[in-house]
């Protein structure tokens, strides 16, 4: 281990030395969140070009093989404020990658750096996972062969480890692994698309965002569900600006064996509904919450697409999960629901189209 450690600080200062410098402009006191996402933005596309300029770009998918360069570039929440931070890899030979990671407070600002790769039986390689909350983390694994053992003690000397890394108060820090309930990960594979499409987004920089929508009150809220004449069935529901709201994956499982069944997938923070395809359940589906009590929630963060294709779709984050309401999702499949308020059951019936009542 203390081999290893010695070589890696070695290399990365040897990296560090070699990055671009971006002089920080000065803090953006009071700004509001669309200045301050626009100067980051600004700082940001800085960085990045000048790495590009310095280093080129290493990786196509039609060339033979990886050069010298950039090879990847991604724009990562990994505290989930709403403020990104930039990371990009830089491939310096056939084996190991360097990569960096940047944040913004009144400018650019080095968080991070470090190796991915590995030589005489060291390899590290890592990839970028998303929690139910929306936090993202920088996950490394970490392993060594005792194949290269140089002392040949006979003594397996084999070696893995994974770590977890995320910005918290504006700092790079190492968390725990445990209790991390990952629900979507980020390709960081070579390609040289991700540059590009990095740099153009940053100099389109955003000039203006949609006001911030206060927190609203999320009530518990007692209804059944009945699917098609079967079983009323209770599940975790909340009254949102006096509209019933339940989580989405709920309303695919109610679905699901029907012919209006739908997938979901997750990439990064976009939702996905699949028409068609049979739903895939986490096993959390449906699962009422007896403790339920009035909390705050706000408009969710995620995009939510139908076939790859963004549609407009009300929904509030409450414990890590998206909720949203029945008929706006029904609507989309065009499926007939109908209500009792007296008896407060929704009924839901996949031969009959939607219809406002």
């Amino acid at each position: 281990m203390k081999r290893k450690a010695l070589r890696i600080i070695l290399v990365i200062a040897l990296v560090i030395a070699a990055l671009p410098i971006t002089a920080a402009p000065a803090a953006l006191a009071g700004a509001s969140a669309e200045a301050t996402l626009a100067a980051a933005y600004k700082a940001y596309y800085e960085v990045l070009k000048e790495a590009v300029d310095e280093y080129g770009i290493g990786w196509h998918e039609s060339t033979n093989g990886p050069g010298r360069g950039l090879v990847y570039a991604g724009l990562i929440d990994f505290d989930n404020d709403g403020l990104p931070e930039l990371m990009y890899k830089y491939l310096n030979n056939q084996v190991v990658d360097f990569y960096c990671i940047y944040g913004y407070s009144g400018g650019a600002e080095l968080l991070t750096s470090g190796v991915v790769g590995g030589d005489a039986g060291w390899y590290s390689s890592f990839e970028i996972v998303t929690d139910r909350s929306g936090v993202s983390y920088l996950h490394e694994n970490e392993s060594y062969s005792s194949d290269f053992d140089e002392y040949e003690d006979g003594e397996d000397n084999s070696y893995e480890e994974d770590t977890y890394y995320t910005v918290k108060g504006g700092e790079w820090v190492e968390v725990s692994g445990v209790g991390i309930d990952i629900v979507s990960s980020i390709d960081t594979s070579r390609s040289d698309d991700s540059v590009r499409d990095v740099l153009a987004k940053l100099q389109s920089s955003p000039t203006a965002a949609p006001p911030a929508i206060a927190a609203l009150d999320a009530l518990p809220s007692a209804w059944s569900l009945n699917v098609n004449g079967g079983t009323l069935r209770g599940t975790d529901m909340y009254n949102i600006g006096g509209s019933n709201y339940l989580k989405i994956r709920d309303i695919a499982a109610l679905l699901d064996g029907t012919d209006k069944q739908f997938n979901i997938t997750v990439d990064g923070r976009t939702v996905n509904m699949i028409p068609g395809a049979v739903y895939e359940a986490r096993g959390d589906e449906m699962a009422a919450n007896p403790n339920a009590v009035q909390t705050k929630t706000s408009v969710t963060t995620f995009d939510f697409t139908l076939e790859g294709k963004p549609i407009e779709l009300t929904a509030y984050m409450i414990a890590g999960s998206n909720y949203v309401k029945l008929r706006d999702v029904l609507r989309l499949f065009d499926v007939y629901v109908d209500y009792d308020a007296s008896l407060r059951e929704f009924y839901i019936d996949t031969a009959k189209a939607y219809v406002d009542n």
